[in-house]
């Protein structure tokens, strides 16, 4: 297997569109961490501060960015192996199924969630640069909050995976991602849905900053956030994100095990 797995990497090293594709979203990212402080303050509301901390509590939106990322990478690093025909030549030359497919989920799933992962980051930094950290809330809280989202994007990854391997061709199976997100950005904003029932949901709950504001008569409205979300929300956000990520992975494999490649 680890001769698989380094065959996927030299397969992302020397393919051009994956390297497009990094520097587009991590200009995105860039750009996303400028946009606010070339707005200025107009773009604020009151009590909020231009700040990179302040930022921070409004990178919920910007978090959704990384489940697109992952619906190309994850997507592509799988599927475009149907479509070559590589997956019928490691059949061929005697690898087994399991071995091909573990290789491909770690290379896969791990890509894009780091890819992900790097554009948040990517876009604090930058912003930090342009206005400074500020108070607004801790910098070691932000970062635990981003790293709590590697598992809602394992999850979405996973769940990439398993579309990848019953579609099988890259550009239906991102087409069928992109509208399905759609379809539930839609529905989302004439249903509430809370909890964990999907990736977004649980990547909204990390990045959730509860608030409360303070007035006087001497000085302006200050906004107080909470650094971290709650116990249950994180407890909740990590296991449900690990048990449909499994399950998932499950499906995949037993499609694939079954199934008979053309």
């Amino acid at each position: 297997m680890k001769d698989l797995i380094k065959a996927q990497l030299f397969q992302i090293k020397h393919t051009r569109v994956y390297y497009i594709v990094f520097i587009f979203v991590m200009c995105m990212a860039a750009f996303f961490g400028a946009a606010e402080w070339l707005n200025g303050t107009d773009a604020l509301d009151e009590g909020q501060l231009l700040t990179a901390s302040d930022f921070a509590t409004r990178m919920s939106m910007l978090s959704t960015m990384g489940i697109m990322a992952i619906s190309f990478f994850a997507n592509f690093l799988c599927a475009e192996d149907f479509a070559d025909k590589t997956i019928n030549y490691e059949y061929s030359s005697g690898r087994i199924r399991k071995q091909s497919f573990l290789a491909r989920i770690i290379v896969s799933v791990s890509a894009s969630v780091i890819l992900a992962e790097l554009m948040m980051f990517a876009s604090l930094v930058v912003y930090t640069a342009l206005c400074g950290w500020g108070d607004s809330v801790p910098a070691g809280a932000v970062a635990i909050r981003l790293l709590l989202c590697i598992f809602p994007y394992f999850r979405f990854a996973c769940f990439v995976v398993m579309t990848a391997y019953m579609i099988k061709r890259p550009a239906l199976t991102f087409g069928c991602l992109y509208l399905g997100l759609q379809i539930l950005t839609i529905a989302a904003q004439n249903i509430p849905i809370k909890g964990n029932v999907t990736s977004i949901n649980t990547l909204m709950s990390f990045m959730h900053y509860d608030y409360r504001c303070t007035f006087g008569l001497a000085r302006d409205a200050c906004i107080i956030y909470t650094p971290s979300p709650e116990v249950s929300t994180i407890a909740g956000g990590i296991i449900w994100s690990l048990l449909f990520g499994l399950f998932y992975l499950f499906i995949a494999y037993s499609y694939n095990h079954k199934d008979d490649i053309d």
